[in-house]
């Protein structure tokens, strides 16, 4: 356990002992969130023959004080106050009085493309913009450097040489940075502090190599108090990072959650990593930040509690610094296997929203027959992708101001994120969001997207590809066997030897599921695959289900890509189309699972994989059934509930759901310390994951096992 305190005191304010305790509830504003987009998308694709490349780069930036926008080319910065949109600053960038241009267009640069994303998420955006020109124009002479955007939900500075040399912020002022290392025992900051400060806490404690399996099991925390004091008679913004370099586990699948009175809080925490390490370039490093923000009232104290989990599943922006690629990318870790899904909301890499896949559970890579390595990294069977469109003359749609929602759930139970763009001339928006639940059998997933019609009433799409697989080539097979079905079991399989396209006539309503199985990487014959892949759709709104189709095509690499769509889908204002899918990644031989499921485990014996797909679709058709007064049901799967305070329900399932079931209450006061759920009469000793959310709700959500087809659950709120 390790103790921090942080002391915010000048000459002649008041004592220590007349401060106010306040809580998270009251210092953590849910209003408060900086977030950042490619206004015509994003100009760097890997891609030989990219679909989309902008010319136009400009970046903006959206706070709830401010909206900024930064040329690249031009080197032009705009600022706007909000929320009248009165522009407070309209710069363009000069450095040591010469006039600059931005870098080329190519990823010639040592580490890759010159744009490059540090840290992104709630609380901050850093971006590092190398190979910048400048020029004296007296002497004729030019010179290459680099600069900082820095992007807070109050402040927005370019900075040259570590300081702000363009800058806009509100009241509160610009961050000063006061760096603090973090050891056993109790740690003072500077006496005398800035209205806005930045505490940079280096060292924070993580998991060490020892005992990696045990990243699979319940979760696990190590802990980290912190206390944080602002004796002055203003208000003050505080920021603290917590940070790490080098050292301890695998930083896959690390959740930082702030705790308060022993239970979580529900205060947000921003995380960023890499692990890119490439001692030529700057913030190519393995490194791991928690970023919180908080407002502090005069005159008060605030106590609280660092965990970090190692057990659960977490979301968190990936910084490609070091890669090469240098956009936006986000990783969801599931314990220490690596990256158990990535997203790429730019597709600079592949033209795909769903890069890595890797399955849990499973032998990790260098793993023989013989010789099981567990808690590794294991194969990559990536990546997928959803919600395409092409308009009515078959062009497929570009996707502009891509861009991760604000408010999120980092884990450790589940995962949920949004990602918001504009298709066409912004002629319609898309919502993607994704969702990730900690189970302790197999990798399990939840995809849904919804497009809405924003200038046109009505949109005819000529194609729209609801859900994608094998769209990069990390798993390229030579054979593929794929099989579908629907709720009463198998309908069909296929050998994928040639393009092809089929249609498929369900005996019942969804869920639908396909599963695809190859034998092994194409070009590694030495290398059997021990995963495969399933799909499950478990919704569609204003879609006839009749219309779906599958078409198999050779993808990027030479692999195959499995495609499910529709044509001629017609979409208006009044009824957007909404879809929801749950991706599964289980294990195909005995010998590469070392997870303890018996069920998974059975399976695999008998041979038929594809049952495995089935029972996930099966078993999680929930029907779901709220009391009346106890609430509103949102979702049936993962179950979700606007509950105004207790709330009792009921959970049918044709089979018992095989693993754990994510019930989440969305409730308008904080949640007690006795909050508690109930199955069946029987009070269930779990972790709850709490979450504050916009217009100050919280979602409280329980992660509960249900062994027969039918259960009784009870919510006690207070």
């Amino acid at each position: 356990m390790i103790f921090l305190a942080l002391l915010f005191f000048l000459p002649g304010s008041a004592s220590t002992a007349e401060l106010k305790t306040v809580t998270l509830h009251e210092v953590s504003p849910y209003d408060r969130f900086v977030s950042h987009s490619w206004r015509h998308g994003p100009p760097n694709r890997e891609l030989s023959k990219p679909t989309f490349k902008a010319k136009k780069r400009i970046i903006d930036f959206e706070a709830n004080a401010y909206e900024a926008s930064f040329n690249v080319n031009k080197l032009d910065i705009t600022v706007s106050s909000l929320p009248e949109r009165k522009p407070v600053l309209q710069n363009k960038l000069r450095l040591r009085e010469c006039s600059c241009l931005g870098p080329m267009d190519q990823s010639t640069y040592p580490g890759g493309y010159p744009v490059r994303v540090v840290e992104s998420g709630r609380y901050f955006v850093r971006l590092h913009i190398v190979g910048i020109v400048c020029c004296f124009f007296q002497h004729r002479k030019t010179f290459q450097t680099d600069i900082e955007v820095h992007a807070w939900p109050d402040c927005f500075a370019i900075v040259f040489n570590n300081s702000p040399v363009v800058r806009y912020c509100d009241s509160h002022g610009y961050a000063d940075i006061h760096t603090i290392q973090a050891k056993t025992g109790s740690l003072l900051a500077p006496a005398s502090l800035s209205a806005s400060s930045l505490h940079m806490v280096q060292n924070i404690p993580l998991p060490n190599e020892a005992g990696l399996h045990a990243c699979y099991a319940d979760p696990e925390f190590s802990a980290f108090n912190v206390t944080l004091t602002n004796a002055e008679s203003r208000e003050k913004i505080t920021r603290v990072v917590f940070k790490r370099r080098q050292g301890g586990i695998g930083i896959t699948g690390v959740i930082p959650v702030l705790f308060e009175g022993g239970a979580p809080s529900g205060a947000f925490v921003q995380i960023s990593k890499n692990w890119h390490a490439d001692n030529r370039i700057k913030y190519a490093d393995k490194w791991f930040e928690a970023v919180v923000f908080f407002q502090l009232p005069s005159r008060s104290r605030l106590r609280f509690q660092l965990r970090l989990f190692y057990g659960g599943v977490s979301h968190s922006q990936l910084s490609l610094v070091g890669w090469g690629v240098n956009d936006l990318w986000d990783q969801v870790g599931h314990g220490c296997n690596g990256e158990s899904i990535t997203y790429e909301p730019n597709r600079n890499h592949r033209d795909t929203f769903v890069c890595d896949i890797r399955p849990v559970f499973t032998c990790a890579l260098g793993s023989t027959e013989n010789d099981c390595i567990k808690g590794g990294w294991t194969e990559n069977v990536g990546g997928a992708d959803f919600g395409r469109c092409l308009d009515n003359a078959g062009v497929r749609l570009a996707e502009t101001r891509v861009r991760r929602a604000p408010y999120m759930s980092p884990g450790p139970l589940m995962t949920n994120a949004t990602y918001l763009s504009v298709l066409g001339k912004n002629a319609a928006k898309m919502k993607r969001t994704v969702a990730t639940v900690f189970s302790d059998d197999i990798a399990r997933h939840i995809h849904s997207f919804e497009l809405t019609q924003v200038k046109r009433r009505r949109m005819l799409y000529s194609k729209v590809e609801l859900y994608s697989l094998g769209t990069d080539y990390y798993a390229n097979v030579d054979d593929l066997t794929m099989w579908y079905g629907d709720a009463a079991g198998l309908l069909g399989k296929v050998e994928v030897t040639k393009p092809q396209r089929f249609s498929f006539r369900r005996r019942h309503a969804l869920p639908f599921w396909i599963a695809i199985d190859g034998t092994q990487l194409r070009g590694h014959p030495s290398r059997p695959l021990n995963s495969f892949r399933g799909l499950v759709v478990r919704d569609l709104q204003n879609l006839d289900p009749r219309k779906l189709k599958i078409r198999a095509i050779r993808a990027v690499g030479g692999g195959w890509r499995i495609s499910l769509y529709a044509r001629n889908v017609q979409v208006r204002a009044s009824r957007p189309l909404r879809a929801s899918f749950s991706l599964i990644v289980p294990p195909k031989h005995s010998f590469g699972y070392w997870g303890s499921d018996p069920a998974t485990v059975s399976l695999l014996r008998s041979k038929q994989i594809w049952q495995m797909v089935f029972r996930e679709a099966v078993s999680y058709n929930l029907r779901v059934n709220v009391a009346k007064g106890g609430g509103t049901l949102e979702s049936a799967y993962p179950v979700r509930v606007i509950a105004s305070a207790n709330c009792s329900m009921s959970i049918a399932s044709t089979i018992p759901p095989t693993n754990f079931i994510p019930i989440t209450f969305i409730t308008h006061a904080k949640p007690s310390l006795d909050a508690a759920i109930f199955i069946n009469g029987t009070r269930q000793v779990v972790l709850s994951q709490l979450t504050r959310c916009p217009r100050g709700k919280y979602e409280i959500t329980f992660n509960v096992k249900m062994n027969a087809t039918n259960a009784f659950v009870d919510y006690y709120h207070n």
